[in-house]
C-alpha cells in the first residue's frame, strides 16, 4: 500500500504486506490531523508488482473542541434539564453526538451543588 506525504507529494510504502499477505486492511499511524492523503495499492507476487489500483483520498480529522459548560434549565423530583453551547471546532468532521456525564451529590439543597 502506498501513501503520499499529505502535501500532494510523492508516494512511499505505507504498508508492506510481506509478513501477512492475506491481510487486506491496515491502520497507518503518525499522520497529520486535518490533512488529505492519497492512497493506492498494488498486489505483489514472485513475478513482481502487479497493476496498481486507482488512487483514493482520505482525510484525517482531529479531536473536537470543548463545548460550553452545562447550565441548569429546570428540575423536578425525577429529572433535570440542562443545556450547553456547542463545540466551536468540530475537528474537521461533523460532531455526531455529545456525552453528558453526571455524578450523584450527597445531601439536598443549594449548599451541596458542586461545579462540574
Amino acid at each position: 500500500m502506498y501513501i503520499d506525504d499529505g502535501l500532494d507529494g510523492d508516494f512511499s510504502i505505507g504498508y508492506d504486506g510481506r509478513t501477512n499477505p492475506s491481510l487486506v486492511s491496515t491502520k497507518i499511524a503518525g499522520l497529520v490531523p486535518r490533512s488529505i492523503y492519497r492512497i493506492k495499492v498494488a498486489a505483489v507476487n514472485k513475478a513482481g508488482v502487479g497493476s496498481i489500483s486507482d488512487e483514493t483520498t482520505c482525510y484525517t480529522v482531529a479531536i473536537p473542541g470543548q463545548p460550553g459548560r452545562p447550565e441548569l434549565v429546570s428540575s423536578s423530583d425525577n429529572f433535570i434539564e440542562v443545556r450547553w453551547g456547542p463545540a466551536f471546532d468540530d475537528g474537521g468532521s461533523p460532531i455526531k453526538e455529545y456525552e453528558l456525564q453526571t455524578e450523584a451529590v450527597e445531601g439536598l439543597g443549594v449548599a451541596n451543588i458542586e461545579s462540574w
